[in-house]
C-alpha cells in the first residue's frame, strides 16, 4: 500500500495556485477596508468640517426638493452635523493658528509666505 502523502494521485502545484491567488485577493480586500477605517479616523478637523458641512448641503437641498424629508427627526439630525461642522471649523482655525504662530519664529520670510501667502 502506498502512503497517502506520496502525492501521486493529485496536483498539487494546481490546488496551491488557486487558493494563493484566492489569498492573495483576501488579503488585498482586508488591506483595502483597513486603509479605508484608518484614513476616516485619522481625518483632519478641517477636513472633517469640509466633509461635513457638504453633508449639510446636501441634506437641505433634499429636504427643499423633497417636501416630505421636513419631518423633526430629519431636521434635527442635519442640526447636529452642523453643529459637528461648527465645532470642526472651529478646530481647524484654531490649529492653524497655533501652526503660523510656531512657523513665525521657525520659518523664513520667503518660507512663511509661500505657506500662507502673508508676511510675518
Amino acid at each position: 500500500m502506498r502512503s497517502p502523502l506520496h502525492g501521486d494521485y493529485y496536483n498539487p502545484k494546481a490546488k496551491q495556485s488557486t487558493v494563493l491567488s484566492e489569498v492573495a485577493m483576501i488579503n488585498k480586500a482586508t488591506d483595502d477596508v483597513a486603509n479605508a477605517a484608518m484614513s476616516i479616523a485619522n481625518e483632519s478637523a478641517s477636513s472633517k468640517a469640509k466633509r461635513q458641512s457638504e453633508r449639510v448641503n446636501r441634506r437641505e437641498k433634499r429636504m427643499t426638493d423633497n417636501p416630505k424629508l421636513k419631518n423633526p427627526k430629519f431636521i434635527k439630525k442635519t442640526g447636529k452635523i452642523r453643529k459637528k461642522a461648527a465645532a470642526n471649523i472651529v478646530e481647524a482655525d484654531s490649529k492653524l493658528k497655533a501652526k503660523m504662530e510656531m512657523d513665525k519664529n521657525t520659518k523664513t520670510d520667503v518660507e512663511y509666505y509661500k505657506l500662507y501667502g502673508q508676511k510675518k
